[in-house]
This record gives C-alpha cells, structure tokens and sequence, in this order.
C-alpha cells in the first residue's frame, strides 16, 4: 500500500484553503477565531469569511476579514465597509492573492482611510512577514499556521459528514438536530445585539439539547430518537470515543464543545463590558435584568467567579487552542514544560492556566464529576468528550513542540505514547490519508 500524509498546498490560492490560511495566520498570532459565520433571516443576508478578536487589556478588539483568491475591485472592499458598518465593527482586513495590475500601495491607502487594511498575499513564503507588516499581529511560527490549517480540515470535515449523513438517511432526525444546533452555535449567536441575548440564545439551545451525542447515538443504534433519553451510556460512543468511529457522533461531539465555548466567551465578553459586575450594573425590574435572573444558577455563580480571575479575558481564547489546536489534553509527568508553550502562544501566564482550567466545571458542572479526566495507565490528562481527530491535532502539536517525529522522546508512563500516535493516525485516516513518520506534515 502506497505511503501517503495529509499535506498541505504551497499556494493556497482561493477558496476555502486561502481563507483557512488567512484565519491560520489570525489564530497564530493570539487571536480567537471566528470562521464561515452566515446570517440567515431566514434566506442569506451575509456571510463573513472570518472574524477575529484580540483580547487585550480585557477589551475585545474585533476585526471583520475577507479573503480574496481571484478577480477582486474596490466594491469588494467597499462591501467589507459597509459589512463594518451593518455589524458596528470599527476594523477589517482585506486579503488578496493577485495585484489585479492595480497600483497596491495606492489601494492600501485608500483602504486604511476606511478602517480597512489591505493584505497583498504576493509572496507565501512571507506570509507571516507581510501579515506583520500589515499591522496585525506576529505569527508565532509557520509550524503553527499549518497546525491551524490542519486543525480547520478537521472542522470542515466534522461539519461536511453531517451534510453527508442527512443525505444518506434523511429520514433520521439526530443529524438535522446536530446541523441546527452547529449552525445555532457558529452563526446565529453572532449576530444577536447584546451579550445576554446571547446567553439567552445560547442556554436555551443547550438546554434543549442535554444529550444530543447520547441521542443520536441511540437512533443509530435502534433508529428511534429521543432528545432526552434515560439510558446514560452507549456502545457507539464509547467505539467513538476509543476508536474514533461513527462520524455522526464526532460531529456531535464537536457540536456539544462548540456550544460550551461559545458559552465561555460570551461570559468572557460580558464581564469585559461590566468590568464592575454585570449583575450590579443591571436596573432591577428591566427587560436584561430579568433575562439574566433566568440564567441558570450556575452560570450566573460561574460569572462571579470568571469576574474574579486574574486574567479571565484570556479564558476564552485558551480553551479555543486547547480544544482545536492542542487536543483537549496536557502531559502530566512534563506539565511544567506543556504549560509554558501553552502560555507563550496563549498569552495566558502558565500559573493561570489550572484556573482557567476548571472553567468548564464552573459553567457546565458534573456534580462530583470534573470535564478534565486523568487516567492510571497514560500520563495523559484531558477534556471528555473530544472529538478524536482533534486529539490527533494535538499529538501533532508535540511532535513540532518537541521536535519528536516519532514520539519516542516525550515518554510517560503505559499508553502515553501508544495513544498519541493511534490519534495521529486516525486523524490522517479521517482526512483521507495514511500514516508515515515526518514532523513536517501531518501524517
């Protein structure tokens, strides 16, 4: 059988790779990263190929970006505007491939006077230079671009096989579920006008929703669908989870994992606004103030506390890299190490990182429970519930950090190893690939 790696384009030049490249170089450089957001009302009003956010001071700074692969004219740009404009953000960035024959420093002036800053992506080996250039941030490396890249095939993907299983069962109803909620979760909250409605949005989503991987893993099994079923285990999803079958259920779980972090930021953006308490700076008896005492209780204790934390602006964003790019998982017996390239893509100071750690069982509690789980037989400590492919990510990211293509230097005890390169590998597979040893590419 022929040897074959997941690799990725030179040129990514127009399409979904480009726009990947460009939200990779955004990710790279600390920000958190919002991709492919549609408003439907209830046809497409806009879509937004990615927005990011640069958490500093504990003020979010958002920045609306388009990417641009072929023909491009100043309506392009003009539309970015008025994009700006409709959304109430400030900045935009706007990314193209060909110069168009057009003079490229007069259109960067042009643009820079409407908030707009003009991206010529003319040369990919200096990507991350001309993105410096441009004024918005410093990529860390190229090895993490390509991890970002890598990490955005993942999603695509875990999105594309719930499209692909609605075809192939239409009659099934946990897909149609899962897709809504994706789309509830990635686009919709977006475009709410307050932070509380977004909670509210997002709550209410999640309550009804309690068990939507268990759900639909249950019609898989038996072809009958119940939102809330009552058995708390499945076989399918412990082979998902062990052996990373059933692409229905990774979506799902991907789904689940997204509701909770966009929970996580939307808490994070309010207690930026309300530096002074959000609950304090409510007029008792108004509309916000009674969509807030509808909160969950927990939330509403989980918000003190996040308020409370040092640097609780950063919370958000760590959990995004956590989850997407470094697997949902830390090496116990190197945590020292594992936090302090952690905190340096981060931003996080690796002393922080064991609180903003615990915020998943501040917002989402288990009862006696915790969302991070240790085991006796790996050094591997990690989030439940993750989607296999992105732990394959993340053993990824050690094989870079570490400069250990094959593992063989990180140790650990029992499956330590073991585990990391059966995630690799079954990552590959999911993306279509098979498995060789090269640090450089994700195979």
């Amino acid at each position: 059988m022929p040897q074959k790696a997941i690799r990725l384009t030179d040129v990514p030049a127009a399409g979904t790779d480009l726009e990947d490249y460009v939200a990779a170089l955004f990710h790279a450089s600390g920000y958190y990263v919002e991709k492919s957001l549609v408003e439907r009302d209830p046809d497409d009003v806009l879509e937004l190929d990615i927005v990011a956010t640069r958490y500093t001071e504990k003020h979010p700074d958002s920045i609306i970006v388009e990417a641009k692969g072929g023909k491009w004219g100043y309506t392009d740009i003009f539309k970015v505007v008025g994009w700006m404009r409709y959304l109430h953000q400030a900045r935009g960035a706007f990314f193209v491939v060909r110069d168009q024959s057009k003079d490229v420093g007069r259109v960067k002036l042009r643009s820079s006077r409407m908030g707009v800053s003009f991206v010529h992506l003319d040369d990919f080996a200096r990507a991350s230079q001309i993105f410096e250039e441009a004024e918005l941030g410093s990529p860390s490396s190229s090895a993490v671009v390509n991890l970002w890249r890598f990490s955005s095939m993942v999603e695509r993907k875990l999105v594309k096989n719930i499209h692909s299983d609605i075809k192939v069962r239409p009659e099934a109803i946990g897909p149609t579920e899962i897709l809504r909620y994706h789309r509830l979760v990635n686009d919709g909250i977006f475009f709410t006008e307050t932070h509380v409605e977004t909670l509210e949005m997002l709550y209410g989503a999640y309550k009804d929703h309690p068990k939507l991987t268990l759900a639909a893993a249950q019609e898989l099994q038996n072809g009958t669908y119940d939102p809330n079923p009552a058995l708390e285990q499945n076989a399918l999803i412990r082979e998902a989870l062990i052996q990373g079958n059933h692409n229905i259920l990774q979506s799902s779980l991907y789904a689940e994992h997204r509701a909770r972090l966009a929970i996580l930021r939307a808490a994070v953006n309010l207690c930026c606004t309300y530096p002074g308490g959000y609950e304090s700076s409510l007029e008792s008896g108004s509309d916000e103030w009674n969509a807030y005492w509808l909160l969950p209780q927990t939330f509403r204790e989980a918000l003190t506390w996040l308020s409370a934390q040092r640097n609780f602006h950063l919370y958000a964003l760590f959990w995004q890299q956590f989850l997407w790019g470094w697997g949902g998982f830390y090496l116990r017996h190197i945590q020292e190490t594992e936090f302090e390239w952690m905190s340096k893509y981060s931003g996080l100071p690796s002393a922080d990182i064991p609180s903003a750690l615990e915020t998943f069982d501040r917002f989402f509690p288990m009862g006696k429970s915790s969302w991070i789980t240790e085991s006796n037989y790996t050094d591997i400590v990690q989030v439940k519930l993750m989607p296999m492919a992105f732990q394959g990510i993340g053993a990824h990211q050690r094989r870079q950090e570490y400069d250990d293509a094959k593992l063989e230097k990180i140790g650990g005890i029992g499956y330590t190893v073991t585990n990391m390169k059966r995630w690799i590998n079954l990552t590959v597979d999911f993306l279509g690939g098979i498995y060789i040893e090269e640090p450089d590419e994700l195979a």
